[in-house]
């Protein structure tokens, strides 16, 4: 497996506050990889570490398993900070200052604003929209010279639930095309429906990491409950549901986020086995978050 991203110990202290200890990643190319944890977890300084803009007290890290230079931020696009563009200028012209400041030319403009769907607003000024096109257009500045890895802090953060989406699906976009993203949040729900990998850090120490397959993303997971509990099991395996189990109180089984729930209560009627009680819950990234932090986010 490549990787695009390795730390070795990383460590920043400030004075008796160690706000990242120790910390190890190993960041795989193409994925899209979370960095999650509550406020004060180090997400923030973690960033900065690797995009040079923080010193490390100590530890190390490599881009593209060949050291920390400086020319290979040449090959990563990131976002730190809220969008800060010249209110008075459309999107067009803000963006052609950064293709100025990168020294990347103009070519990829258009694409970038396709991407991240302000192309038919691509002529208004940025001071008319809204926080969430504001958002897309920063994600657009940092496509603008066609980096291989994307590095976001907090990218729906502030946004109402229209603008979460949109930021969502360009991240979703963006990795379809072999891209790796990088990004931190303290919102579970949006790292479980982006991301390939997350790692959960707290009080800068990285408690747990996880791989997020698109199957254990989309699945829930149905619980079954009926008077005849034997004659329910051996129902629920002739329906070809997967890993059917039983938990000493229901039958469970994994099913996709689609799973009709009614269907399948008509069927177990037919058979003489009508359930007292039938519910989907979504499995649980959530569970394994709240009990490495050990608090609410």
């Amino acid at each position: 497996m490549s990787f695009v991203l390795t730390t070795t110990e990383l460590t920043k202290r400030y004075g008796k506050l160690t706000a990242v200890d120790k910390l190890n990643l190993q960041i795989p190319k193409g994925s899209v990889y979370g960095i999650l944890g509550p406020n004060g977890s180090g997400k923030t300084t973690t960033l900065g570490m690797i995009l040079g803009a923080t010193i490390p007290s100590s530890g190390s890290f490599s881009w593209f398993d060949s050291g920390d230079a400086a020319h290979h931020r040449t090959r990563i696009g990131s976002l730190l900070e809220k969008p800060n563009f010249l209110p008075n200028l459309n999107a067009v012209k803000n963006l052609k200052i950064i293709a100025e400041v990168k020294g990347c030319g103009y070519s990829n403009i258009d694409d970038s604003l396709r991407i991240t769907g302000l192309f038919d607003r691509r002529n208004h000024k940025f001071g008319t929209y809204s926080f969430g096109m504001k958002q897309r257009l920063a994600i657009a500045g940092v496509l603008l010279a066609d980096p291989e890895v994307l590095v976001l802090d907090e990218p729906t953060n502030g946004l109402d639930p229209k603008g979460i989406v949109e930021v969502r699906d360009i991240i979703k976009n963006v990795a379809s095309t072999g891209k790796t993203v990088i990004l931190a949040s303290h919102l579970l729900d949006e790292v479980e429906k982006v991301c390939t990998h997350v790692a959960i850090l707290k009080k800068g120490e990285m408690l747990s990491e996880n791989v997020l397959d698109e199957a254990n993303k989309e699945s829930e997971i149905i619980l079954i409950e009926a008077q005849n509990q034997e004659l329910l099991g051996k129902l629920m395996a002739e329906y070809e549901l997967n890993s059917v189990r039983f938990n000493g109180v229901y039958w469970q089984a994994d099913v996709p986020e689609t799973f009709d729930t009614a269907a399948l209560t008509t069927w177990l009627v037919e058979q003489n086995c009508p359930p007292t009680m039938i519910r989907k819950v979504k499995p649980k990234l959530e569970e394994a978050f709240m009990k490495v932090i050990g608090e609410g986010i």
